[in-house]
């Protein structure tokens, strides 16, 4: 229960630099320490990475990621350690007026302080729908990911500017290749899910309206969701990336 938790301790950081701005930091506990992923000193274009022994002073490290020359702007950084190394997936802004998208991308390392290279070939991991007029037609951010082992699940935010934003899961084997769930959205209209699976529990918090925090739980995460209209055994639908 969200009511439950304490209020916060305002996180600072040392005179070696802090983000750009301090919204949707990625962060891990690691045997050294807190590890956080988030803007370089005074751009929305690079990640860099900062370290803390309490996860609340914290010390900018190095740049890690640069996106100046393919991007708009990065945002919303997820870091997913694998077997070789460390994953970023990210959202990220193409295009202007008309033409202006939000896709997820993801980038690999083998060291956490390492330099991030894009994967997928250069391309998006998930992208909007073809059609402006589907619920994710131009904006797909927010991306929080969870392997259990077997199949990685990743829940995401979108929205097509007109209706309001949502939010859809994917599923993976690799967590490359995305397919998106033919029920999305799966809860709406809220966004930026974050999810654990707590044992045999999986546990859903998401921004509602308002600003409010909200939570589910279930016994499959495909069980998360907002209405019984959501069948566990939807058909999936390959959309290779998009």
């Amino acid at each position: 229960n969200p009511a439950e938790f304490p209020a916060g301790t305002l996180v600072t950081f040392t005179a070696a630099g802090t983000p750009a701005e301090v919204a949707s930091p990625a962060i891990i506990k690691e045997s050294d320490g807190f590890k956080m992923i988030a803007y370089a000193p005074g751009t929305t274009l690079r990640f860099a990475l900062y370290t803390s022994n309490d996860g609340n002073v914290w010390t900018y490290v190095k740049e890690v990621y640069d996106g100046t020359s393919n991007f708009l702007k990065v945002d919303a950084p997820f870091l997913f350690k694998t077997d070789t190394g460390y994953r970023l997936y990210f959202q990220v802004k193409i295009g202007t007026g008309d033409d202006e998208r939000y896709k997820i991308y993801a980038a690999e390392s083998s060291t956490i302080d390492g330099t991030y290279a894009l994967v997928n070939g250069n391309a998006p991991v998930l992208s909007p729908a073809a059609s402006t007029d589907a619920w994710d037609g131009r904006y797909v951010m927010h991306p929080w990911l969870v392997f259990d082992g077997t199949t990685y699940y990743m829940w995401y935010s979108a929205h097509n500017s007109v209706k309001p934003q949502q939010i859809g899961v994917a599923t993976s084997t690799d967590g490359i290749h995305w397919t998106k769930s033919a029920a999305n959205p799966v809860i709406g209209p809220v966004g930026e899910p974050a999810v654990i699976k707590d044992g045999d529990i999986w546990r859903i918090w998401y921004l509602g309206a308002g600003s409010s925090i909200k939570y589910q739980s279930a016994l499959s995460p495909l069980d998360l969701r907002q209405t019984l209209a959501y069948q566990v055994t939807a058909n999936l639908v390959n959309v290779s990336g998009s």
